[in-house]
């Protein structure tokens, strides 16, 4: 019999395994953060064939997904989440953590493995937007999260965590945003006699929230706005707003939607202002948060010589992500 405080373990005649092989091969070194790639070729995918990949409207991801017959569901009058059509790539994984107990340790006939559960692990990827190619500005966002965001699993995780001490298992939770920016950076040039101009688009992003292990790694989307203030020193100011999650909680505050549907978890918009802008380019990191971002000259233009920008952003322990914005050049008559 077990000594008191210590679970009982799985039967000694079928232990768990250790780990199950990956459905999906991923790279050696993870990197971690937020990264700008001019090679597209570099941002570590699944590898293999992933086991999803989907152009889809990013509420069908989460709790939206569920049929319209359900409050807050499918049905497109009650559906208040942030509508962005990206790509998404899923890869799935399993763990099992244990841990060896044999006789020798003081703890007599006990000598069956001591199970910490099983995660489920999703590598999920988003992109947006969903139709980039190699060529194109775009953003690629991941998180690595427990599948099913069961919270006894996660709770047996936490657990095992505190037991063996630092650096004995992987935390299952990672969150990654790269900005894919091919080519080379381009200064936004004031047309005929304007002195401001605004690139406008959509944001994606994942819950990095370190405080709610129930919440993180949760979609996020919303609408960015980009306007350069033109000058002798020209600078950027940057405004993320209706960040809207593609989930909703029972415990979150209600925010009264004219439809009478569900209200999704809103995140706090966030705004940059008077950054200074060379060579295309932008960035800071104060007071928590960090934002890199580009200007390209992406297609045919018309009356403007940077008509596509793009940005990764941190928030920290809030949300990761990043945004694709556009600009509809004067006319030129």
């Amino acid at each position: 019999t077990p000594p008191l405080g210590v679970e009982d373990p799985p039967p000694v005649e079928d232990p768990p395994p250790v780990e199950e092989p990956s459905a999906v091969e991923e790279p050696s070194a993870l990197p971690t953060g937020m990264s700008t790639v001019t090679n597209p070729s570099t941002i570590p995918f699944p590898s293999k064939n992933p086991m999803l990949d989907e152009t889809v409207d990013i509420n069908a991801v989460g709790i939206w997904g569920h049929p319209s017959y359900q409050p807050g569901g499918a049905c497109a009058y009650l559906n208040n989440g942030p509508h962005v059509v990206v790509r998404r790539r899923v890869g799935y994984s399993v763990k099992h953590l244990i841990r060896p107990v044999s006789q020798g340790d003081g703890q007599i006939g006990f000598q069956a493995p001591l199970s910490y559960g099983v995660v489920g692990l999703n590598n999920h990827w988003l992109t947006y937007p969903a139709d980039a190619g190699e060529g194109d500005l775009a953003v690629h966002i991941r998180v690595r999260k427990s599948q099913h965001d069961r919270r006894e699993s996660v709770k047996q995780w936490l657990k095992a965590a505190d037991e063996l001490g630092p650096g004995i298992i992987e935390d299952f939770f990672l969150t990654e945003a790269y900005l894919q920016a091919p080519g080379s950076g381009v200064q936004p040039a004031a047309q005929e006699s304007e002195t401001s101009a605004t690139w406008t688009g959509k944001v994606i992003a994942f819950d990095s929230a370190t405080s709610s292990i129930m919440r993180r790694g949760d979609e996020i989307g919303g609408d960015a706005a980009l306007t350069v203030n033109f000058g002798d020193s020209p600078t950027v100011d940057v405004s993320l707003t209706d960040l809207r999650s593609t989930r909703t909680l029972d415990n979150a505050p209600e925010v009264p939607e004219p439809n009478g549907g569900a209200s999704p978890f809103r995140y706090p918009n966030q705004t940059w202002t008077g950054l200074a802008l060379a060579g295309g380019a932008f960035s800071d990191a104060s007071g928590g948060r960090s934002i890199t971002g580009v200007f390209r000259n992406q297609g045919p233009s018309t009356g403007t010589n940077a008509n596509t920008a793009g940005a990764i952003f941190d928030v920290s322990g809030t949300m990761k992500g990043g945004f694709v914005a556009t600009i509809v050049p004067p006319s030129p008559f």
